[in-house]
């Protein structure tokens, strides 16, 4: 017997938690190296904003986190000031590596693996529902 088959979906991620996901059934959210969307006039395309935020927060059950890894200052700070608006459901918790990650790693991944030897830094945070 071979290795168990998972479904793989290439979507927009945002529309399928919102669509697809119900409340208080995930236990962490992982999102490693989103897209920064650079240019200002893109930053309403990033991920990482309020109204996805309250949809990860409604499908995370109590305990649950959000592991958040990127290279972007300037995306990391607004990260934590839309993090820091919850304050009222998550509190930040310490970011460990992962089972993954090598000496001198926090995720592990291809990028973030890109990034270290381009001598970039790498941002993290970690968030818990109350």
């Amino acid at each position: 017997m071979g290795p168990e088959k998972r479904p793989i979906v290439r979507t927009d991620a945002a529309k399928f938690i919102t669509e697809n996901v119900p409340d208080n059934c995930v236990d962490c959210f992982h999102i490693y190296f989103p897209d920064p969307w650079p240019k200002k006039r893109h930053h309403k395309r990033r991920f990482l904003n309020s109204s996805n935020t309250d949809q990860l927060i409604r499908c995370l059950k109590t305990g649950g986190t959000i592991r958040i890894a990127t290279d972007y200052a300037e995306y990391f700070e607004q990260i934590k000031q839309v993090l820091s608006a919850k304050n009222e459901t998550l509190r930040e918790i310490d970011f460990l590596p992962t089972a993954g990650a090598q000496i001198g790693e926090w995720v592990g991944t291809n990028f973030e693996r890109k990034y270290l030897k381009e001598k970039r830094e790498i941002f993290t945070i970690g968030v818990k529902k109350a």
